[in-house]
């Protein structure tokens, strides 16, 4: 009887003990899962930020090509261009005129 009451006692503890280290497990299983879920965060952040870098490259780039361009060449390329097209619109239009009016019986 001593014996099964000695038995019983170190099955208890070794009962208690198991169930210490199960939660124990627990509490390493539910800390190694935050790890896992704040490095997808922190990946997704990295990936965003990788996409930001390459759009802030092209704007740069894009700025500095609008930069380059010489705007009072343009200007005067504006300025030349509604000098020189309604004469040659009218010019078109007479030349027009007169082939229909050649053309006509």
């Amino acid at each position: 009887m001593e014996d099964c009451t000695a038995a019983l006692q170190e099955s208890e503890a070794r009962s208690k003990d198991l169930q210490v280290q199960i939660e124990d497990v627990r509490r390493a299983i539910a800390a190694i899962e935050k790890e896992i879920n704040e490095s997808g965060a922190t990946l997704s952040n990295i990936r965003d930020n990788i996409i930001v870098r390459r759009l802030k490259e092209k704007i740069e780039t894009i700025d500095k090509d609008i930069a380059s361009f010489d705007m009072e060449e343009a200007a005067k390329a504006r300025r030349n261009y509604e000098d020189k097209y309604q004469p040659a619109k009218a010019r078109e239009q007479k030349l027009n005129e007169v082939v229909r009016s050649l053309s006509m019986p």
